[in-house]
């Protein structure tokens, strides 16, 4: 069992009422700086039965039916089909992967929730299994990639933090 890491500095998007989100630790991500002004559009949260938190595990499973209105289409972009997902975890190099908020049909619908949740899931795996051999830099001893199974991350919400970036606020159950 991996020890309980120190917390970070920075801002760790922990602004939840404690009794809505899954219970576990939010990983403490330094938020990107927008490298310019930006109209932020609002945050697109995961939720079950009213609890904040989809595990990646369930999301990345197709089936998965699970979440809270799984059909609404939040709005990702102003007018851009793609944006870019940017993870900041503590000790490793910033991450991003650019994904489309469109699906491939004919019709090139908006991704729902679930789809987007998935697509989050499915980056973040990529993440993990990009990273988890990297060496660790962070100066507080906890934070490596290899104490926090995929299996144990929990994605709470995506905020906006530029004009075409987003960053998942993930958490790592207990």
């Amino acid at each position: 069992m991996a020890r309980r890491p120190a917390q970070c500095g920075g801002h760790n998007f922990m602004d939840y009422a404690e009794k809505h989100v899954m219970n576990g630790l939010i990983i403490p991500q330094d938020v990107y700086p927008a490298p310019q002004p930006y109209d932020r559009l609002p945050n697109v949260q995961f939720t079950i039965r009213g609890v904040l938190g989809v595990r990646l595990i369930d999301a990345l499973n197709p089936a998965f039916n699970g979440l809270d209105n799984p059909g609404y289409v939040p709005r990702m972009s102003v007018d851009a089909k793609k944006i870019t997902l940017r993870l900041k975890w503590p000790g490793y190099a910033e991450w991003k992967e650019v994904v489309h908020v469109f699906d491939h049909t004919y019709n090139v619908n908006p991704n729902t929730t679930r789809k987007i949740a998935q697509i989050v899931a499915q980056k973040v795996q990529v993440f993990w299994n990009d990273l988890r051999n990297e060496r660790y830099t962070g100066e507080i001893d906890g934070w490596q990639l290899v104490n926090f199974p995929l299996e144990r991350l929990v994605l709470l919400e995506l905020r906006h933090v530029s004009q075409g970036s987003w960053q998942p606020v993930l958490a790592a159950l207990s």
